[in-house]
């Protein structure tokens, strides 16, 4: 999954209704078998999320300092997710790129750590959705 969201638009419908768009330009993929996945070990309430339906973003706080932004992939009662890393910003220097932590304040704002807004399907308009995926 992690190659397909590459050039996907990270996309939020801001409160006045314009879209604040980002290109996800890196990934990183972990299953529940790596001890690197937060569900390696065991299923928790902080990482239901991760084992939930696919199609979820997965907002948690990493090291207690920022939060990170994964999307759930695979199958349900699996871990698996999909790290979003960098995203560039159209209309930016092409050297500007947000970061794990940046995706999380510019397009979540919140400490929530789970969201259920994922949409990726080519004709998204994001109704009724906070946050979503364009392909």
């Amino acid at each position: 999954m992690a190659p397909e969201l590459i050039v996907c638009l990270l996309v939020k419908r801001e409160a006045g209704g314009e879209l604040l768009r980002g290109v996800i330009v890196e990934t990183e993929a972990y299953c529940q078998s790596e001890p690197a996945c937060h569900g390696h070990r065991r299923r928790t309430p902080s990482n239901e999320t991760l084992f939930g339906e696919p199609g979820r973003f997965y907002v948690y706080v990493s090291y207690g300092i920022h939060h990170c932004v994964k999307v759930v992939t695979g199958r349900s009662a699996w871990a698996s997710r999909e790290l979003l890393r960098p995203v560039a910003l159209p209309g930016e220097s092409e050297r500007t790129a947000v970061g794990p932590a940046g995706i999380a304040i510019l397009f979540f704002e919140s400490s929530t750590r789970t969201r259920s807004s994922f949409r990726l399907a080519a004709n998204s308009t994001g109704e009724g959705e906070a946050a979503w995926v364009h392909r």
